[in-house]
Parts: C-alpha cells; structure tokens; sequence
C-alpha cells in the first residue's frame, strides 16, 4: 500500500517528492484510516513549504475526487489546506463549514485541523465583520486543549495576523509553545498582571500551567500563593458586592483600581459552572503548593475545598489521592478515617493501589491487624478490585496465624480472594494455596466473554489498518499509530495486534502493550493472552542454565520477565544491564567465583555482560548464590532486587518485633518496588510453571516460599 511504502522511504529531502507522490496516492485508498493518516502527513507540508504548483495540482486531484462524492472529512480538510494556502481564504472557509466536524473519535487530530483551518479562514476572510467572536473561538482552540501539531501550525501563523489574538494571549501562547519551560511561564507572569491576570482566568488551562511551574520554583511559592488566593477571594465574593483583587507586593505597582476593571468585569459574567472550575483549579494548585512546602494539614484543607468543585472524576481521584499522600506523610493511621470518610467518591480503584498497598504494609508491619478490617469492608462495598484480595487474603492469614478472632473465618477471606477477578496472580495463587484448592488463570475451557451488542463499525478498518503495517515490513513504526488508537479497539483486534507483534519477537514493545489491554474494565483472561503475556524468548539459554544451577525455569523466566521484559538492550537508571539486569560490579563478581568454579571465564576487561548468552548464564549464577546464601527462594528474589544487606536488615528487624511467617514478612518490606517485585515475580513463575511445566499454580508458589534446596 502507498501510506506504507512512503512512511519506508529514507527520512531525506532526496526522496521528499515520491513521499508525498506516495501519500497522495494513498488518499484514494478503500482503507478510510490510510487515508485519514496520509492526509496528516501532507496537511503539515501543504501548509509549510509546498511549492504553490504542487498543492494547485494537489487540489486539482482532490477536487476531481469529490466530484466522485467523495467528501470524506480528511478529503475536504485537505482541499480547505489547499485553498488556505493559495490564498483562497472565503472558499477555503465556505468549504469548512459546508463540511463541519463532528466528534468521532477515531478522527480527533483531523478534526483539530479542520477546526483550525476554519478560523484561520475566516478570519482572513470576514476579521472585520466577526473578529471579536473569532478571536474569542481561537482562543479557546488554543488554550483549552493540548498542544499538538495543528496549533502548532496556527502559532506560526499568528505572527504575520495581526489583530487577532491580544499581546497577552501571544505571550502566553509563547509560554504554550515551549512546554515544561517554567522559568517562560514565571517571566510571563508580570506582564500578565497588569490588568490583574484576566487572560489566566480566561483560559483554565493556563491556570493549571502557571500552578505547576510555580511548584516547580520554591522561591515563587510565597507569591504565588498570594496571588492564587487573591483570586480565590474574587471568585468566592458576590457578583453584586465591590470586588476587591490583592497583587502579591513583589509583582509590581499595579494596585490602581481602575487596571482591574476588565478583570472585575470578566468575573461578574461567569456563570456558576465557569466560577467553579477556576475556583477548582485554584484550590488544587494552592493544595500542591503547600504540600510542596511541607504544610500537610493546610494542604489537605485546600484539597478537601476543591474536591466539593471538582468538576469530573478525575478530578475528584486527584484530590483524594493527595488527602491520603498528605496524611500518610504526617502519620500513616491518620490516613485510615480519610480512606474510609472518602472511599464511597473513589473512581478509578487502580489510581488507590499504591496507597492502599502502603497502608497495608505499615499495619502488618506494626502488627495492627484489626485496622484493616475496616478498609477491607469498605473496599467490599466499592466492588472488584486488586485491593480487595490483598486486604482479604491478609485478613485471612492473620485469622489463620490468631491474630484476629471473631468474625470470619480465615476460609471466607481466602475464598473472596480467590474469587476476586481482579485480583493480582500472586493473592488469588496465594489464596488458593491457603484452601488447598486450584487456581486456574482464565474461565474453563477458555471460552471468550460475550461479544457486546454495539460495536463501533470503524474498529475493524482501523485493526486492519494497523496489521497492515506488519504485512509491509514497516512494523518498528507502528507504535504511534497504534497507541493512540488502543482505548477504543476491542480486545479481540488488539489480541490480533499482539500476535503481530509476537512475529516481530519485539518482546518488550508486545508484553507493555498486552499488559495495557489487560487492565482494561472490559477484559477476561484468556489462555492466549496468558501465552503472549508470558512468552519464552531465549529458551534453550534459559532452560539450559537454570538446570545447570539448579534454579527451576519457571522463576528464572519469571525474573527475566520482571527485571527487563526480554529486553536484552535494556539499562535501569542506576547502571543495571541486560535481560537480568546485572550491575557491573556484580557481574565482575560472579565472573570470578564462576571461574573458580569452572563455570567459565567472563573476566576479561572487553567481556560484555549485555551479551544475552552471558549475561544470563551470570544471571542464574548470581540467583543461585543468593538462594545458597538465603537458603530460601524468596529472600533471595528480594535480595536480587533490594540488596543483600537490606534484606539481612529486614529480617532482623522482623525478628526483633516477633517473626512472621515469610508470605506476612514479604507484605512489611519498606521499599515498595522490593515488596512488589517478589509478588510479581512469584505470579508469574506460577503462570509460568501452569502454562509450560504442567505444576499447579500453587506447588510454584510452595516452593517458592518453602523450597528444600538440593
């Protein structure tokens, strides 16, 4: 197909011309998001630096197709770049609005270049007869959305209209253009006051920039707390008493009254909604200031404000989550009652993991065994959830090692956390081991879950679009187009996707990719997903060396899986490389105790240790030193993850409060990656053993935790 042969095409002015010959050609295509992306790809260049003889030949083209009736929107968007370009401006803007957007959602990015090549065209057209409701409509374009590259496009045509946006606006459309660039967005600030900052509270979104790059700057904290709350006092007054606004000192002698007159003006027209989104934004931002500060209860009164304005879910989960990071930092059982206080608000359970999983190893580590039932009952009552079977299947070992009685039985415990769907492996194998039963992955016989009744008619062009990119030998590009497109293609078309990528052997692209579609609302395990999500990349080295150690292949491939994903380029922050991500001087180390032993010799200065032979052969030598050294399997995957020493010390601190048993112990570990990495490397070396070595889930789990070393 033409879209895929020119995206293969050498990044090169040389090949330039049949690129775009190629994209052309692909507008015709039956493939309607082939189409659509091919005319992303010329819309930027007919815009830029196209030679006016090739976009009139271009529009020829286009005009020959919609004579055809074909009056697709990427089609007509073209043709209005088309005119926009030669300087048809009238034209370009009738042809728009003849064809106005609509919202699908497979054709958001087209419908911003729509959107902007209308206003741009009227207003080159008719500025005199609708500039203020232009300007206002551009605006809004602009600031109320993300920056991407049709607005970019319309910034670098702003500089040749004048008239159409205010000074400020540019200013701050500059601020705009240059992301994460604080110190702009601070330089900006003072100029923007003089009229007490109205352009800010126009456009939210610049609320929400000016809040984070005054965070980010602890010497503006003082100031911009003042002003944020001078605003706040404005929005909250009475449209009908004499408003007041109150500058920050150090920005300048702006307190005249008369410069606030536009500002006082704009605040008395907002209706309700528009007062509480920037009253919303405020609190927010002010909340993160103080919390920055360090002033956690006078954070968590900003933040408890804005809850009660947020204005989506979203909002509201980001309010929470600060309450309860606020409370847990000045005493984690102070985060109890505001769990519980706000848990009936909760949207997005998995935004409350983390901090769930933090409360839950403070209490087991500090032996507060009854504090979880609450929240346990709590999290009961918001439905499905990973939490809830880690707060069951804990209730349900401390019942079973006495240290809760009355109530329910430790059985209960175990059977919601088996049961619990969404469940990580690790509690429901747990779980399983505990009532002695066996836990199978996905529904018996593998059946798929009902298809729904209403499917978007466009997602089997849109798969079909994408495989397309592995059938034209340009699958290392398809990341991008496909990305975008993941929320909104069923699982089966993305299952489709995976296999794909399964061919490539692009093993950390692929196992990122499924484990997104998985943690979907509307998924179910299904064995061919488990086989793609747990794949054996390297097989004869992995198998080979875990029997020479006597490591069991199954934790081998799961802390292969779990340190690199497969990943045999891969390189941690902190120096860690390759499949098993060894530091250097850990692997030098292994070298010379595998050369005394025979083993091999990886010491000279040239050896490389990304090398995926040697980097796993010294990877299963170093997990079998750990485990000879721990005599256990599991403290030696926390030592492989946390330290040796760190380990040593978290056992000893245990003992020092009365030992738990080692599953409890494993729930205690202060460093939440520790913590985690032994859960998830043991669920996946129990997927492992089920899927490839015919051993139950939980016999991989036993061994695990209570292995007899040979």
């Amino acid at each position: 197909m033409p879209f895929y042969a020119a995206l293969l095409l050498e990044p090169d002015e040389t090949w330039e011309d049949l690129r775009v010959l190629l994209f052309s050609a692909a507008l015709g295509s039956a493939s309607v998001p082939a189409a659509r992306e091919a005319a992303l790809e010329l819309l930027p260049r007919i815009l830029g630096d196209m030679e006016p003889g090739r976009v009139r030949d271009l529009l020829g083209y286009l005009n020959s197709r919609a004579q055809r009736a074909n009056t697709s929107l990427s089609f007509n968007t073209l043709r209005g770049a088309c005119l926009y370009q030669l300087g048809n401006f009238e034209e370009a803007a009738q042809l728009l609005l003849a064809h106005p957007y609509s919202e699908n959602p497979w054709a958001q990015e087209m419908e911003a270049w729509s959107r902007a090549l209308l206003l741009l065209s009227q207003w080159r057209a008719f500025s005199s007869s609708q500039g203020d409701d232009l300007a206002r409509h551009l605006g809004a374009f602009l600031f109320d959305a993300p920056f991407e590259e049709s607005r970019r496009w319309v910034y670098r045509e702003l500089g040749s209209l004048e008239g159409l946006l205010g000074p400020m606006e540019r200013l701050y459309l500059t601020t705009r253009f240059s992301p994460g660039n604080n110190r702009l967005i601070l330089s900006s600030l003072i100029p923007a006051l003089f009229d007490g900052g109205t352009i800010l509270l126009r456009y939210p979104d610049l609320i929400s920039d000016l809040g984070r790059a005054i965070q980010a700057n602890p010497s503006q904290w003082e100031e911009g707390l003042h002003l944020f709350r001078s605003w706040v006092s404005l929005l909250e007054s009475s449209p009908s008493q004499n408003l007041v606004f109150d500058l920050p000192p150090s920005y300048g002698d702006f307190h005249e009254e008369e410069n606030f007159e536009d500002l006082f003006t704009f605040v008395r027209a907002l209706d309700q909604a528009e007062r509480d989104l920037r009253l919303y934004l405020l609190l927010f931002f002010v909340g993160r200031i103080e919390r920055a500060r360090g002033n956690f209860l006078v954070s968590s009164d900003y933040f408890y404000r804005a809850l009660d304005l947020a204005p989506d879910p979203i909002q509201s989960d980001a309010c929470i989550w600060y309450l309860l990071m606020n409370a847990i930092n000045r005493d984690p059982l102070l985060a109890i009652p505001v769990a519980l206080e706000t848990m009936h608000r909760w949207d997005d359970m998995s935004a409350y993991t983390a901090i769930l999983d933090r409360l839950s190893s403070h209490l087991v580590s500090h032996r507060r065994w009854a504090d979880l039932l609450p929240l346990f009952m709590g999290l009961e009552q918001k439905g499905s959830s990973a939490s809830r079977a880690q707060y069951a299947w804990i209730l349900g070992r401390a019942v079973e090692e006495g240290h809760l009685r009355g109530g329910r039985r430790a059985e209960d415990y175990f059977r919601i956390a088996l049961e619990e769907e969404g469940g990580s492996f690790y509690y429901r194998t747990m779980a399983a081991l505990s009532l002695g039963e066996n836990f199978v992955p996905y529904p018996a016989g593998g059946e798929e879950p009902p298809v729904p009744e209403v499917q978007d008619s466009e997602a089997p062009m849109e798969a079909e679009f994408l495989l397309g990119f592995f059938e034209s030998g340009a699958s290392a590009l398809a990341l991008p187009y496909y990305r975008p497109r993941e929320s909104l293609l069923p699982i089966g078309e993305l299952r489709r996707i995976a296999e794909a990528l399964s061919g490539e052997e692009r093993w950390q692209e692929k196992l990122s990719f499924i484990s997104r579609y998985t943690r979907r609302d509307d998924y179910q395990w299904q064995r061919e997903d488990l086989l793609l999500l747990y794949p054996r990349p390297f097989l004869d080295l992995i198998e080979g060396h875990a029997e020479t150690v006597h490591i069991s292949p199954e934790v081998f491939f799961a802390l292969i899986r779990t340190e690199s994903f497969f990943n045999d380029g891969a390189t941690s922050r902190v120096g860690a490389m390759g499949l098993t991500q060894l530091m250097t001087a850990t692997a030098e180390d292994m070298a010379g105790r595998m050369f005394r032993q025979g083993l091999g010799d990886y010491r000279s200065p040239d050896v490389d240790f990304r090398d995926p032979e040697i980097n796993i052969h010294v990877g299963a030598f170093y997990l079998r030193y750990l485990y000879d050294l721990m005599e256990n399997p599991m403290l030696a995957l926390l030592a492989y993850n946390g330290g040796l020493g760190r380990v040593r010390r978290w056992t000893a601190e245990d003992r020092n409060r009365g030992a738990l048993p080692l599953d409890l112990f494993l729930e205690t570990i202060e460093f939440p990656e520790t913590r985690d990495y032994g859960r998830l490397v043991l669920g996946a070396a129990a997927v492992y053993g089920y899927l490839y070595y015919d051993t139950p889930m939980e016999e991989t789990a036993l061994a695990i935790f209570e292995f007899p070393l040979p």
